[in-house]
């Protein structure tokens, strides 16, 4: 989106302020002041969910009065990096909803009143370093990588702080920080002397985390895109990964999309040459460099199992990673795919819940 506002950021900042808010779908186009458009925004009320269809005005910079009196008179909702208490105020007595990336928001829906006001003010005090500065950022890539790995195996938050550093291949100062933030964010929760995924947050925290995916940490892992003969792959020795649509051929098939990680980046040369393949922006293999380390701390490995696929028998890359890689591909039947795998990383929460 136009500067610099996105679907994500707002879901992450909804998500660190505890809102019942998440931004589904946005489509907009240019025009004058910023891009216009419509969103749907689900509201997560008493277990139910309701999904409102609302036009959206985006915009770039500081929100002058010829954009106010725009919103107010089309009643557009407003996102916007900074919204002023002045101009806030206007659009409060007006009724239109509006949100910024600090975290101010408002929106009345029948029985649903959200009013946030005053925040970012002790960010702009103490400088970047505040909590709603890192909350914003929470997914950047390297963080990102522990909270896959916690979404995956809820289970190696018994460990030890090292362990899911190196299980998630970071360091373990940025294992601390980004434990810290999911607490304050509200995904993590501590059960006496423990650390567990936040029973009632996981469905929010493994969105807000897919989200971030495709132009985060998957775009700092891809080392190739193209088109080419996935079936050639199985003469490889090379250790790789499968995940998005090859990794759930028992779920569906007809598709020709696939996802592999490697293990070493070295290897993503002979694959190219093995399955004779052509970069393409557009192309349906993408190859990534993998992060985790499963045998450093215990944890099993799975395989794609269906004898039909052309990768069968090959590693399956953790299920928050697949989840990932099939919500990115905005294919309407893959996405469907990917609400199953996360009903799947919900479960595994449950149940790390009730065996601890």
């Amino acid at each position: 989106m136009m500067g610099g506002v996105s679907k994500h950021r707002f879901n992450e900042v909804f998500a660190s302020r505890g809102l019942p808010l998440r931004i589904l779908e946005m489509e907009t186009s240019g025009c004058e002041g910023g891009e216009s458009g419509h969103l749907r925004i689900q509201i997560s009320r008493e277990g139910e969910k309701v999904v409102l269809e609302t036009p959206v005005f985006i915009q770039t910079g500081r929100v002058d009065r010829r954009s106010l009196r725009r919103v107010i008179d089309q009643h557009q909702m407003l996102l916007a990096e900074r919204i002023s208490p002045t101009t806030a105020a206007s659009l409060r007595n007006n009724g239109v909803p509006f949100a910024d990336e600090r975290g101010n928001c408002f929106l009345d829906y029948g029985p649903v009143l959200i009013d946030i006001r005053g925040a970012g003010s002790a960010q702009r005090k103490a400088g970047k370093g505040t909590r709603n500065g890192r909350a914003l950022n929470l997914f950047a890539p390297k963080r990102a990588q522990v909270a896959a790995m916690i979404l995956s195996y809820p289970q190696i938050l018994s460990l030890s702080v090292r362990d899911i550093a190196n299980c998630s291949g970071v360091s373990f100062g940025t294992a601390v920080n980004t434990i810290n933030l999911l607490v304050e964010t509200g995904y993590l929760s501590r059960r006496g002397s423990k650390l567990v995924v936040a029973r009632d947050r996981v469905g929010t925290f493994a969105e807000s985390w897919a989200d971030a995916f495709a132009s985060g940490l998957g775009k700092s892992l891809e080392s190739f895109r193209g088109d080419g003969a996935v079936d050639a792959l199985q003469q490889s020795d090379a250790v790789f990964w499968v995940s998005g649509e090859a990794a759930v051929p028992d779920r569906i098939s007809g598709g020709g999309l696939v996802d592999l990680y490697v293990d070493d980046s070295s290897s993503v040369r002979p694959l190219v040459r093995l399955g004779r393949m052509r970069a393409s922006e557009s192309g349906a293999i993408t190859i990534k460099k993998s992060f985790w380390d499963l045998e450093e701390v215990g944890l099993e490995t799975v395989r794609v199992k269906a004898r039909s696929s052309a990768l069968s028998g090959r590693l399956r890359a953790p299920i928050a990673i697949v989840y990932a890689d099939l919500w990115a591909s905005g294919n309407p039947r893959l996405v469907e795919i990917a609400y199953q795998i996360k009903r799947e990383i919900i479960e595994q929460v449950e149940n790390a819940h009730d065996a601890g």
